[in-house]
């Protein structure tokens, strides 16, 4: 394995750790505030089908490599942080694979850090 491949595999383990600790604490904070009865909590079923099929776009993009800017790749991870509930560890672990493929390592851990704050 090259010194770029094991560069690419020890970044995503550890933005997959860093998102899986996010993670768990937004679903708890999405349970509670269900529990309560926020009215923000709820999704609102006429744009249901709506984030699913940017998601599949997203990994569809990720896995076939069609991402080849960066600043597109900027922008679809903007739309999925501003997603309520936020989209599965998954997506976002792809989105950083396919920037880190570009080659911009940098930007990935300044992405995982901007999700963590």
């Amino acid at each position: 394995m090259g010194t770029a491949a094991k560069s690419i595999n020890s970044l995503l383990l550890f933005s997959n750790r860093l998102l899986a600790s996010y993670h768990c604490c937004r679903l708890r904070m999405s349970f509670q505030a269900q529990n309560c009865y926020c009215s923000s909590a709820t999704p609102n079923p006429t744009s249901r089908g709506k984030p699913n099929q940017f998601l599949k776009s997203v990994r569809e993009q990720c896995r076939t490599g069609s991402i080849r800017k960066l600043d597109s790749a900027i922008g679809l991870f903007e739309r999925m942080d501003s997603m309520r509930p936020l989209p599965s560890i998954v997506y976002f672990n792809q989105l950083f694979g396919a920037i880190a493929r570009m080659g911009h390592y940098s930007k990935v851990i300044t992405l995982i850090k901007e999700i963590e704050s």
